[in-house]
């Protein structure tokens, strides 16, 4: 059964993997994640984020999926923590609708100034006045605070349609926030070694979940199919008895008519039989009665 309680431990499990994405000191991260209900419940979306490393100078955004040529790590363990992390926020929907609340097609998620905040959209993706490339980049100029006079002509004009829109139309959105205590586990300095060694560890342990995941929803697919195929028989099943009924009494009518034929056609014997006696008959009696006219 979801309770809130569940799901807070869904949040903490989400700060836990953000953290554990991140080899070295940050101040703030920025995460956001699309998830569109598809044809026959196939869920599409995609996943971004952006951390601001720990400096006495300002320091650009980092690209988390820069992190594996940054700091010489294995693409596909790497990556592994990330699809890991979607499936945590995937969780966080399913629950959410659960307990009874509207489905959100995308979120942002921030860790600033020891505050862990999400901000839930409602608004239908699938018909937007953007692509996927355009609000990208409508992202990035409203949480990475990025100048609009820094931007080509081409991304002003977007952004500025944008921002009319936003003044035009006020979409549906919803806030959680609370208080980030989580210490991360792996902002090392030696992260050549170090957080390598905890990525492989990091990495074994996806892959593990995500096996368990696969053989759950291989199982859950398999019941579904017993289930279709049991009640499929139980409907064919009814249908044939009844088949057979009907079998039964149309060889029964069958016989019937074939005994009436038959009597029918006794009753016509014995009354052809009946009329040759009577003209047998009748052909001895007429020379009597022609000799006795001739009175012979």
């Amino acid at each position: 059964m979801i309770t809130e309680k569940k799901i807070g431990k869904i949040y903490e499990e989400i700060e836990k993997k953000i953290c554990n994405m991140i080899p070295e000191k940050w101040d703030k991260v920025y995460l956001y994640v699309s998830i569109v209900d598809g044809i026959n419940k196939i869920e599409t979306g995609e996943m971004f984020f952006y951390y601001y490393p720990k400096s006495v100078i300002k320091k650009n955004p980092i690209n988390v999926y820069e992190v594996p040529s940054k700091f010489n790590l294995e693409d596909e363990m790497y990556l592994k923590l990330a699809d890991s992390l979607y499936h945590e926020i995937q969780r966080l929907r399913d629950a959410m609708i659960k307990l009874g609340e509207e489905p959100w097609s995308n979120l942002t998620i921030s860790i600033e100034n020891f505050q862990f905040k999400v901000e839930f959209d409602y608004e239908d993706l699938r018909k937007s006045e953007f692509t996927d490339i355009e609000r990208n980049l409508i992202w990035q100029f409203k949480y990475l605070r990025n100048e609009l006079g820094s931007y080509r002509r081409k991304e002003r004009k977007i952004l500025e349609r944008y921002l009319e829109l936003e003044r035009k139309n006020k979409r549906k959105t919803k806030t959680y926030s609370q208080p980030f205590y989580f210490k991360p586990e792996v902002n090392i300095v030696d992260f050549n070694t170090e957080y390598r060694e905890k990525l492989k560890i990091l990495a074994e342990e996806e892959d593990k979940k995500a096996k368990l995941r696969e053989e759950k929803k291989r199982k859950k697919k398999e019941l579904l199919e017993k289930k279709k195929s049991k009640d499929d028989k139980n409907i064919k099943t009814p249908t044939k008895i009844k088949t057979e009924k009907v079998k039964l009494q149309e060889n029964n009518k069958s016989k019937i008519k074939h005994h009436d034929e038959n009597k029918k056609k006794e009753k016509i014997k014995v009354k052809d039989k009946k009329i040759e006696k009577d003209n047998k008959e009748q052909d001895e009696e007429k020379p009597k009665i022609r000799n006795q006219l001739l009175g012979q």
